[in-house]
């Protein structure tokens, strides 16, 4: 059988080359792309890219690297009512809520009458705060009852939060809306810890 190939590329020359050409040019293609692969592999990675800088420059500095990996954050908390009377408040929440298009965030919270707490469940999941509070910690633009010593230090007040903003004007456009509703509302900066807290 080889015979007979071979025989057949001898009587067509031009059949053989076209074979060889076809051949050589796999051959190559393959040669050349296993080379940038090679060489792609074996490159460095840059040196100057900024998360690299900022890494390379916190290590250099304590101070700088407690500025990054800090526990706390700055945040523009808006809140449009504080007051002792939970079910009140709630009320005024899912006001604000239909007429701001805000969604409503308790974070599975309810108000325990027999603790007269915040709290979440007594069943919850959360082993180390169920049945009591645990706070809104990060920036989102949802509506909740908070603890007002959360922002500002009074301990007896509930505040109606309606934003928790990283952005300064962000909150300014957002106080804007709520004051339309809600002509006791305000704007709070506060330094918010956003640590574990297990």
């Amino acid at each position: 059988m080889h015979d007979k190939c071979r025989d057949s590329f001898v009587q067509n020359p031009e059949k053989l080359n076209a074979t060889f050409i076809r051949r050589f040019m796999k051959t190559t293609h393959l040669i050349v792309l296993l080379i940038f692969c090679c060489l792609g592999c074996n490159e460095a990675p840059e040196q100057d890219t900024p998360a690299l800088s900022v890494k390379n420059e916190a290590i250099e500095s304590p101070v700088e690297l407690e500025e990054v990996y800090s526990e706390y954050e700055t945040y523009f908390v808006v809140i449009a009512d504080t007051g002792n009377d939970y079910v009140a408040l709630r009320k005024i929440m899912f006001e604000l809520s239909d007429e701001l298009h805000c969604e409503i965030d308790t974070m599975g919270r309810s108000f325990n009458q027999e603790k007269q707490l915040i709290s979440l469940p007594e069943d919850d999941e959360d082993e180390m705060y169920a049945g009591d509070y645990f706070p809104r910690r990060f920036r989102s633009k949802t509506l909740s009852l908070e603890y007002l010593d959360l922002y500002v230090g009074d301990k007896s007040a509930i505040a109606l939060v309606t934003g928790i903003f990283i952005d300064e004007k962000a909150a300014d456009s957002a106080l804007v809306s709520t004051k339309i509703l809600a002509p006791n509302a305000f704007k709070v900066r506060t330094e918010m810890f956003v640590g574990c807290m297990h």
